[in-house]
């Protein structure tokens, strides 16, 4: 049987002359697309929509697919006080046309300052396209980024494809990419971080890459492109056993060492 679970808490903070901080927390689980209609009308409030700052979005393995997140998009475009979003929709069947509905909404959402999408193990790479990340350049306030990718369809060309509209956001300072079991090779590491690069303003970065095929090449030139990036202090690099031989894990680790603004370093493998 189809069903909705929707619990909505109202929590208001009285500051100054009447002014009211309006937090909404919004819990769904979701069995099909025929559901989506009930969020959509429950976003169809211009009065109620007007006051959400923060919404918590839960929703994992739905079978929702392309035209499910299509429909979520155009819900939450709606959200145009939308701060901060977080939206899990891991082990799904969404791909690239889904993402592209999705993302289109998220980018009327032009005050998002921070973002987490769990896409993981999903169907997203596979005619890329650049349809990801390209629509959020709208929101010029988003600093905070989390990509959630692992387990899709992602080769070299989407990987390229990221990089290059990831290198648009040049607001982002903190940023979480996990592109883990996706087969993207040293070639789209390389392009990846030469879009990275682009990042002027990024501080912060967390790079999942176990088991995507990448060999010690891929990590030195990964190396050289976070290395324009001007302000990057603080790094978390995720290698899993890709490289084993000690020689070349303390290769790969001084050439990141000699990153100059860098101040926190972990590589895992």
């Amino acid at each position: 049987m189809e069903f909705v679970y929707l619990l909505i808490s109202f929590f208001f903070f009285c500051q100054f002359n009447s002014f009211f901080y309006f937090q909404i927390l919004l819990f769904l689980q979701i069995d099909s697309f025929i559901n989506i209609q009930y969020f959509y009308s429950f976003f169809s409030s211009s009065q109620l929509i007007r006051y959400i700052f923060f919404l918590q979005y839960l929703k994992r393995l739905n079978q929702i697919d392309n035209e499910g997140a299509s429909g979520l998009g155009s819900a939450l475009g709606k959200c145009t006080n939308l701060s901060k979003l977080e939206l899990h929709l891991n082990g799904n069947e969404i791909g690239s046309k889904g993402i592209s509905g999705l993302t289109s909404g998220l980018g009327k959402c032009t005050n998002l300052s921070k973002l987490t999408l769990g896409l993981q193990g999903n169907q997203i790479g596979d005619g890329y396209e650049s349809v990801l990340v390209s629509d959020l350049r709208n929101c010029t306030n988003l600093s905070n980024l989390e990509l959630e990718l692992r387990n899709n369809q992602f080769d070299k060309y989407a990987a390229q494809d990221l990089g290059f509209d990831l290198g648009k956001l040049t607001n982002i300072k903190k940023l979480k990419l996990e592109l883990g079991r996706n087969y993207i090779e040293d070639e789209g590491v390389q392009w990846l971080s030469c879009g990275l690069g682009e990042c002027i303003n990024l501080t912060n970065l967390v790079l999942d890459l176990g088991e995507t095929d990448i060999s010690i090449e891929g990590a030195l030139q990964l190396a050289y492109g976070l290395g324009i990036c001007a302000n990057l202090s603080n790094l978390t690099l995720y290698l899993g056993d890709q490289i084993q031989k000690s020689q070349d894990q303390f290769k790969v680790k001084s050439k990141y060492l000699k990153l100059k603004r860098l101040i926190f370093l972990e590589i895992e493998w």
